[in-house]
């Protein structure tokens, strides 16, 4: 079975990342208690995009799943680590 491709790079698998690709980001202000989750470039733009000042959010990106053939289920990543 052939990976699923995306449409502006068909010699790409989807998940892959690339440089110009953005990230998805999920963010908790840690005064408010309010979350936001959505895509931008970086950390503290996803920051300024909730409206919050970055100081004042606990930051954390989504990782791509990666095959691994190694592990026991055959990928990994597709959590969320810290930034």
């Amino acid at each position: 079975m052939m990976p699923r491709q995306t449409k502006a790079h068909p010699w790409r698998a989807c998940n892959e990342p690339t440089a110009y690709m953005t990230k998805r980001y999920r963010i908790r202000n840690r005064i408010t208690g309010e979350w936001w989750e959505g895509e931008a470039d970086s950390a503290q733009e996803a920051c300024r995009l909730a409206g919050w000042l970055i100081g004042d959010c606990w930051v954390r990106q989504k990782t791509p799943v990666v095959l691994d053939p190694s592990s026991e289920s055959g990928s990994r990543g597709g959590g969320w680590k810290k930034v």
